[in-house]
């Protein structure tokens, strides 16, 4: 019969020894048995990085721990070989991600898209399969590994990220000039279902620059997304505050929930409750109303003052020029969709007005 697979992969510095993300915090929501399994993976930080010979001769790709996260292909890595020795053909995959782990969660959904699931027993050829999709030109070479090892019919039926931030680079061995990459199918992957996508309208910091989904609709996937943003800084939207002061983060992990349920993902109705009362904490506010953090501060705030090449333009595009960030507002694209909280907390009377919030939005509840 086919099972759920869970796979959650937390932010960077995050694991159960901090303070709870919402991936920890649904990690302890779901039930184990024999339809449903679950991996939880503890945030990026170790070192790890593939060979030379990824992208060509002159370029490599590394993970870098400088404020962005390290050993990113070790946690695609870590991902993949959890499927593996889980899944029998026809079962359901779900991801979830905040922060660098929801860019992870994305780059094994694309892993999955493009090699498909690695057959039970061959763990040795889990860095070649990475390295597979990494590498931008060998599709040849990626179907013919595929035909010969894998299963491609895998049904990744719901990919949940909260604020999804980028975190691999490229250095060029002659220039010596540090890039950011993008690994493949991270943007758009029709080997996915259903997209949600939960994005922080008050973070500022230049290194925390939201990592969207494409959701045009011109590139022809049947993918169900919805990108909702949500009041709040970076770990307000994926938690990791302490309690006392993240109950924000109830309002993004109660819509994550739900919308993943409507989905198929089982969730213990007991532990939820027990999971959500205990972010609310003991504030008699409802949580549209709760205390909203500062995260640009201390070193973060210093590195505002370093000149960076490119100030978005109006539509979010046309790049020129260098110039300080001094915590510069996200940019939100005229028609996105804002959780109703949004403009609850608006209209509560605590001088809540985000100036990037557009003219026109949707409301989503």
């Amino acid at each position: 019969m086919p099972k759920n697979i869970v796979v959650l992969i937390d932010g960077t510095g995050n694991d159960v020894a901090s303070d709870a993300t919402n991936v920890l915090r649904l990690a302890r929501m779901l039930p184990e048995s024999n339809e449903q399994k679950f991996v939880y993976d503890p945030g990026v930080g170790t070192q790890g990085a593939p060979t030379r010979d990824l992208v060509g001769r002159r370029l490599f790709v590394t993970a870098v721990d400088l404020g962005f996260g390290s050993g990113v292909y070790d946690k695609i890595a870590t991902g993949y070989r959890a499927i593996i020795d889980r899944y029998e053909p026809g079962d359901r995959l779900y991801l979830f991600g905040f922060s660098r782990g929801a860019y992870v969660a994305r780059a094994l959904a694309g892993l999955i898209g493009k090699v498909g699931i690695l057959e039970r027993g061959r763990d040795n050829l889990v860095p070649y399969a990475v390295k597979l999709y990494a590498a931008p030109t060998n599709i040849g070479v990626a179907r013919t590994f595929t035909k010969t090892f894998c299963d491609r019919s895998a049904n990744i039926r719901f990919l949940g990220l909260w604020d999804t931030v980028k975190s691999v680079f490229s250095v060029d061995l002659t220039t010596k000039k540090l890039t950011s990459v993008s690994l493949p199918r991270t943007y758009v992957n029709r080997s996915v279902s259903v997209v949600r996508h939960a994005v922080a309208i008050d973070e500022r910091r230049r290194f925390f620059r939201p990592n969207l989904w494409s959701d045009d609709g011109t590139d022809g996937s049947a993918t169900d997304v919805k990108q909702v943003w949500f009041a709040g800084v970076h770990s307000d939207v994926g938690g990791g505050y302490p309690i006392k002061d993240n109950a924000l983060s109830a309002l993004p992990l109660e819509w994550m929930v739900r919308e993943a349920m409507e989905q198929g993902l089982l969730i213990d109705e007991t532990r939820r409750g027990r999971v959500l009362k205990s972010v609310a904490g003991p504030s008699s506010k409802p949580p549209h109303l709760a205390l909203m953090n500062d995260s640009l501060v201390g070193r973060w705030r210093y590195a505002e003052k370093i000149p960076k090449l490119g100030k978005p333009g109006p539509d979010g595009g046309g790049r020129t020029g260098w110039y300080l960030p001094e915590g510069e507002r996200r940019f939100i694209r005229e028609g996105a969709s804002v959780h109703r909280s949004v403009v609850d907390r608006k209209n509560g009377g605590i001088g809540y007005d985000p100036v990037n919030l557009p003219n026109t939005y949707v409301l989503v509840d």
